[in-house]
């Protein structure tokens, strides 16, 4: 298991540094007129690692929290609240700025470091958890069993350009239930309307392998017999499509307030299953965080 799994992990770091170079072969090249004013490849390549590897003067740490109101499940009627924390890091470099390698808590599941970040395009290493289900959250969902959450691993890549970006990612659940792995496809905008307030969208696609559908859409003849459902086979495919639009105010120099809406709608098979009881799901965040710098010296 340990070997297939470094094996996916190799290939992963072939699939990106390909990526990587594929980008950087397509960036517009200088015209002849100013190509004097350009430094040598070795002179670029020795800026970019002694920026890469500078010593930070500090960490800009941001910590926080949300209450979340959404489905008990995906594909639940019933809504409920619970709470979402709010972490990230960057280190602080000489001029004051944040750089270095990015730290970005996009979802529970979802926790990304960028160690490849050049000329607009991101890649690296994720990791975080999946949440289960337990059969006692719904009455649809009795005679089926619970699903274990777990530690899930996988990794992205994302070009921005301006405002916007695309990004895509990949996260593998490692223990738990095996629930498969999870394909997400997302393109987003960031843009500070006054100094004090920022909006920000993002649309998302999810794509399931045949576990992860099964798992949480499927029906097998066993669970059938115990809760009255009828089989059903989800098969590998599109799972969701949704949109998210958030709003940060800097209500002083360190605290943030934050407020989130999003709607989901399940596709094919996931649509259809007899275990959601709504194609649609909507989903409310609010909360505050607080950054801070952390000076080594």
């Amino acid at each position: 298991m340990r070997a297939t799994f470094n094996a996916h992990i190799d290939s992963a770091a072939k699939i990106a540094v390909a990526l990587a170079m594929g980008l950087l072969a397509g960036l517009p090249q200088a015209s002849a007129q100013h190509a004097a004013d350009l430094p040598s490849s070795e002179e670029a390549m020795t800026a970019a690692g002694n920026q890469l590897f500078a010593v930070p003067e500090g960490i800009r740490v941001t910590v926080g929290a949300m209450a979340v109101y959404q489905p008990k499940y995906d594909g639940a009627k019933r809504y409920e609240f619970s709470a979402l924390p709010v972490f990230g890091f960057a280190p602080i470099m000489s001029n004051g700025a944040g750089g270095g390698l990015p730290f970005d808590a996009r979802a529970l599941d979802d926790v990304s470091l960028a160690l490849v970040n050049v000329h607009g395009f991101e890649a690296g290493p994720l990791i975080g958890y999946r949440a289960g289900r337990a059969e006692k959250d719904s009455p649809r969902l009795t005679g089926l069993g619970d699903i274990d959450g777990g530690l899930a691993a996988g990794g992205y890549a994302r070009y921005n350009f301006g405002a916007f970006y695309v990004r895509g990612s990949i996260n593998q659940q490692l223990t738990g239930t095996d629930t498969g792995y999870l394909l997400r496809f997302a393109t987003g905008s960031s843009h500070a309307i006054t100094p004090k307030i920022v909006i920000k969208g993002v649309v998302t696609l999810d794509y399931g392998s045949s576990d992860y559908m099964q798992a949480y859409y499927g029906v097998t003849a066993l669970q059938s017999s115990r809760s009255g459902l009828a089989v059903y086979d989800a098969g590998a495919g599109l799972k969701s499509i949704g949109a998210l639009l958030s709003t940060e105010y800097a209500l002083t120099a360190d605290w943030t307030l934050l407020a989130t809406a999003g709607y989901t709608r399940f596709l094919g098979d996931a649509a259809s299953s007899p275990i959601v009881e709504s194609a649609d799901r909507f989903e409310v965040r609010l909360g505050a965080q607080r950054s801070f710098d952390w000076r080594m010296h």
